[in-house]
């Protein structure tokens, strides 16, 4: 199935959007399944969009356009919603002409047919997702993939004077209003987390604090510094600074949460809120080895931290288990970090861009595929405790379909992974189409793991399909031409 969203396209709700849901999505994709609304949003086509004239009105445009399925508000006390809009007006929508039955016929063709593909009309016993065993969930395979997926997930996004990794055996002292963070680092929607509880029992997460006092062979200490991300009054500050002062070692965690992002709760700015900064700066003051810690979702402008002597850890959101993950990085016990998937501006973007205006390509540009300006860590960007070389074998191939390989090599001392991007960039798009200004595009990334001194080839299968760009009209188009290809490590060890 497909979600329609809360947003107008073009001027029309996406949900009553018949461009967007029949033309697009039905009869230029192929698209065969069924199309549900997000909570609410049939009802916005009236409410906040003002786009329909009445409660049946709205009903009719969103299953004209190809709605199948609304998505209402659960009643207090029922685990399900057993009323909707289109329960409650589709009929008065038939009978004034507003819609037909056809109409209606169809999405319950289409919200049917996929239970029909899924088996869910079949005897039970001929259903797989009946028979899946209790001993299924959790096992030690999956959770050894959730833990080694959270710890690739993980960015080292500067580490000055080699602060990291910490030295087992020290004193470090854990500072910040996220140092103790349970279900914050678990974003939201969510279900039960812990065994017995209610859906807001994180009791059984464990925190940084927690998990770098069990890696950590010598003393932690802690203090919190501010009581949430939103704090403003620095009455905590001198016992943060004076616990840093006793400390070898200093970890900041630091951030966003709930209160601050999310959905329908939009941000303004695009730096740490609160007077989180500076904390942090009093924090540097000390002379201590500090690293700072980042928990968020979306991006963070660090503007005055750029430069600073302190080493910094995008950890965003990360997960049931990213306290171990994190202390496991810190500590130097896993060498396997990530890489940037979004580009992160400095503050001002924020106010010298407008943010309503959906153009990527207008300048100074969107994400890291039109972006003119100096972002303060681009897309792709991620440190390793060791460093890494990348060569091409041999002369690369000049046409497509090919093959291009690559040589990796550790040449540090210690073991890690790299990831390897393939970015490529048209050379002759016809100056009218926005792909024109396209700087790289991702086609592909490979992560390899190697011991200190050891190679390995990495091969990039490249089809012409692989360098599409879009039209003007949205439409996906591989234009005649010559492109480079690039594949890079994101931190300077490339080739073209």
């Amino acid at each position: 199935g497909v979600m329609c969203s809360y947003n107008a396209i073009n001027g029309v709700p996406s949900c009553a959007n018949d461009f967007l849901l029949n033309t697009t999505l039905r009869s230029s994709w192929g698209f065969e399944g069924y199309v549900t609304s997000d909570s609410g949003a049939v009802e916005d086509i009236l409410n906040n969009h003002h786009y329909a004239n009445n409660q049946s009105d709205a009903v009719a445009d969103a299953l004209k356009a190809g709605c199948d399925v609304i998505s209402a508000s659960w009643p207090k006390d029922q685990p399900w919603s057993t009323g909707s809009w289109y329960i409650d007006h589709a009929g008065d929508a038939i009978q004034s002409g507003l819609m037909t039955e056809a109409d209606l016929d169809r999405a319950v063709f289409n919200a049917l047919w996929i239970r029909f593909r899924l088996g869910l009309f079949d005897p039970i016993n001929d259903q797989p997702y009946w028979h899946v065993p209790p001993e299924a969930v959790r096992t030690e395979a999956n959770e050894n993939l959730a833990k080694d997926a959270t710890v690739q997930s993980l960015v080292l996004l500067q580490n000055p004077s080699n602060i990291l990794p910490l030295a087992q055996g020290r004193t470090v002292a854990v500072i910040g209003p996220l140092g103790k963070a349970q279900g914050i680092m678990l974003g939201n929607y969510l279900g039960q987390i812990c065994p017995g509880g209610s859906v807001s029992d994180y009791s059984c997460v464990q925190t940084p604090l927690d998990a770098i006092q069990k890696t950590n062979t010598g003393t932690t200490l802690y203090s919190q510094g501010l009581k949430s991300v939103t704090d403003t009054s620095m009455s905590g500050f001198a016992s943060a600074v004076a616990t840093a002062k006793q400390a070898d070692y200093v970890i900041g965690f630091f951030g966003l949460d709930g209160s601050v992002e999310g959905e329908g709760h939009d941000r303004h700015n695009i730096t740490l809120p609160g007077v989180q900064e500076q904390l942090i700066e009093s924090l540097i003051a000390t002379g201590k080895p500090v690293t700072i810690v980042l928990m968020n979702g979306g991006i963070v402008a660090i503007d005055s931290l750029r430069t600073a002597p302190a080493a910094i850890v995008e950890a965003w959101y990360s997960g049931f288990y990213g306290g171990q993950a994190i202390a496991d990085a810190l500590f130097g016990r896993r060498n396997s970090w990530g890489k940037m998937p979004v580009t992160v501006y400095d503050s001002k973007f924020t106010e010298e861009f407008d943010m309503l205006d959906f153009n990527m390509s207008q300048a100074p540009g969107r994400t890291y595929r039109y972006f003119t300006g100096m972002p303060l860590y681009p897309f792709g960007h991620g440190l390793s405790y060791t460093t890494f070389s990348i060569e091409f074998p041999a002369e690369p191939p000049r046409s497509l379909p090919n093959d291009f390989t690559v040589t990796v090599t550790n040449t540090g001392s210690v073991a890690g992974d790299e990831v390897i991007m393939g970015f490529f960039y048209p050379l002759d798009i016809p100056a009218t189409s926005p792909a024109s200004k396209l700087i790289k595009q991702l086609f592909g990334f490979e992560r390899v793991t190697l011991q200190p001194g050891a190679s390995t080839n990495v091969t990039f299968s490249v089809t012409e399909d692989q360098l599409a760009t879009f039209n003007s009209a949205g439409d996906r188009v591989i234009y005649r031409g010559r492109y480079d290809l690039v594949f890079s490590n994101g931190i300077g060890a490339e080739r073209k």
